[in-house]
């Protein structure tokens, strides 16, 4: 009996994340968010966000590749409309209640939601986000990344002005 070869692991980094998504996301979804119109995009993200909730063991399993697709999509955080970004933090509302929730996924997605922070209109879901996240990847590794943030970018210094991030809940 021949042997199957195994699956190679699907990693953010790998090349072929975006293949093996379009294996688990439904090609409609992947296909919208590819559209250059906005408003095709945020119905791609929209019917993303109702498929990451509605399939958690799919998301479970492909925590970091689905992250790492997000954040493609996303163009690295830097999406400018304001509809998309909240969508966006929908999914990682969602995607930050994973059973592999950990410190790979929070080192992937700190440094784009203390980012986007900055802006007021998301400052107090980017908390939200960050506290969720030190919950699953911890405390000191969730304020580290994100001091780290704060420190490497001066238009940040705004939220350091705004008010400490608090873990007083954790």
């Amino acid at each position: 009996m021949a042997k199957k070869k195994p699956k190679p692991e699907i990693t953010p980094e790998s090349t072929d994340t975006e293949k093996a998504i379009a294996e688990v996301i439904p090609a409609g979804i992947c296909e919208a968010l590819d559209k250059a119109e906005w408003k095709e995009r945020l119905k791609g993200f929209q019917e993303l966000s109702n498929w990451v909730a509605s399939n958690r063991k799919k998301t479970d399993s492909m925590l970091l590749p689905i992250t790492g697709f997000l954040k493609e999509k996303l163009k690295d955080f830097k999406e400018n409309n304001q509809t998309i970004i909240k969508e966006a933090f929908t999914i990682l509302s969602c995607l930050v209640q994973s059973k592999s929730c950990n410190k790979r996924f929070g080192g992937m997605v700190i440094g784009g939601i203390v980012e986007k922070m900055s802006d007021a209109k998301w400052y107090e879901l980017g908390v939200s986000l960050i506290e969720s996240i030190a919950e699953c990847s911890g405390v000191s590794f969730t304020t580290s990344k994100t001091i780290e943030k704060l420190s490497s970018s001066g238009k940040n210094l705004n939220l350091l002005r705004a008010g400490p991030v608090s873990y007083t809940h954790l």
